[in-house]
């Protein structure tokens, strides 16, 4: 018989292989490609952008200069086939990356545990699920604010110089989400509750701002030469969106007021038909059963009175109120127009509460049956506490 050497056995990385592997069949399932006319958009930009080049005039499209969405699938098209499953490679990668960040974000706050949960429920996120299979810049935003969050997360328990270095990677992923869609620059207020410890400038929090600030400067040189305009994608963005306030697209402030508290919960806002009123369009019973695992989060954090472990509700909180109140207009407060998938922007931070909520019921179950501790029980109480909590959650409209 082959020996098995236990201290090798991590259950956690075992666990959570079988969680990408969990979610790589159901995004096979129900694989979208290049289904929408922006994907469609994204995918043509991509093609074109290192075989044309841009003509640097304001009748481009400020979407062609989204470089964090688009060079990756450029460089893919140059040595793979441009067919529908490589346009949305990158996006499907970043996707895993993200289950991957939600997990160690889960563990470093929580335990490992509550990581393995937040995994298991963002791989069943229908939002989630759906857009990993195509080419938008939304999969690309919610991998990097995940990275810019456990770029944070490690910089405050680390020491020594690799403290600026990872303050400095959590600026510079910020940059990646602004340059993906515009307005994630938001984000940036994600850091205003740190800024007035003494103690994290001497352990280089300024990196943030500097991991931002210079590849901006850069890119901005960069359409400076390129254009003799320094704010040149701000210009082309803000003249593609008057244009769409004018003809109506995008509408007024009052209509878009609490528009992704619909989107939320769509039960609130419409007839009550069962069962099935409770499922978001595309979120299933996401927020339904996540924000009040945020509640119990946040409360937790504050009995226990440990700041660090309010990180991922206020991660939640900035990103919400950011796409509900947030400008897309530079010369006026014009809200955004409400987009459903904007939400993944904060769906992760929901799976990590969620985790949180389950990895206790867990931990009250094994209290309670110390005979039975191991984590092959826990593992299995899990599946069958999503099985029981989430009966429609892998409906997708």
């Amino acid at each position: 018989m082959i020996a098995i050497n236990k201290k090798n056995f991590d259950p956690y990385i075992i666990t959570l292989i079988l969680i990408f592997v969990i979610n790589a069949l159901i995004k096979w399932r129900f694989f979208n490609g290049l289904v929408m006319a922006d994907d469609f958009t994204y995918g043509l930009y991509s093609y074109s952008l290192l075989r044309i080049p841009l003509p640097w005039n304001m009748d481009m499209d400020f979407r062609a200069l989204r470089f964090t969405l688009l060079l990756p699938v450029a460089v893919l098209f140059r040595f793979l086939p441009p067919i529908e499953f490589v346009a949305v490679l990158y996006p499907l990668l970043l996707s895993f990356g993200t289950l991957l960040l939600v997990f160690l974000i889960g563990r470093k706050l929580y335990g490992p545990i509550a990581g393995i949960f937040a995994a298991l429920i963002l791989t069943t996120f229908p939002a989630d699920m759906r857009y990993g299979t195509m080419l938008l810049p939304d999969i690309i935003v919610s991998f990097f604010v995940c990275l810019a969050v456990w770029a944070f997360l490690n910089a405050e328990s680390e020491a020594g110089g690799k403290t600026e270095l990872w303050y400095l990677l959590s600026g510079f992923s910020v940059f990646l989400a602004f340059n993906a869609r515009e307005n994630s620059y938001y984000f940036l207020m994600f850091f205003l509750p740190f800024i007035f410890n003494k103690t994290r400038w001497k352990k280089g929090l300024y990196m943030v701002g500097l991991g931002f600030a210079i590849p901006v400067l850069i890119l901005y040189l960069f359409y400076y030469f390129k254009s003799g305009d320094f704010l040149y994608n701000l210009h082309l963005a803000q003249k593609y969106r008057d244009t769409l306030i004018q003809s109506g697209y995008i509408p007024d402030n009052v209509i878009l007021r609490i528009g992704y508290i619909y989107f939320m919960f769509q039960s609130l806002f419409q007839e009550f038909t069962g069962i099935g009123g409770f499922i978001s369009e595309i979120f299933g019973l996401t927020f339904i059963l996540g924000v009040p695992c945020l509640m119990y989060t946040s409360i937790k954090s504050l009995k226990k009175r440990n700041w660090k472990l309010l990180i991922i509700p206020w991660w939640f909180l900035i990103g919400y109120l950011i796409l509900e109140f947030g400008s897309i207009s530079f010369v006026q407060y014009q809200m955004m127009k409400k987009l459903p998938r904007f939400l993944l922007i904060i769906t992760p931070a929901l799976a990590i509460c969620c985790g949180v909520v389950f990895s206790d019921i867990i931990g009250l179950w094994n209290n309670k049956n110390r005979k039975n501790r191991g984590f092959p029980v826990r593992f299995a109480s899990s599946i069958l506490i999503i099985m029981v909590l989430f009966p429609h959650h892998l409906c997708i409209s």
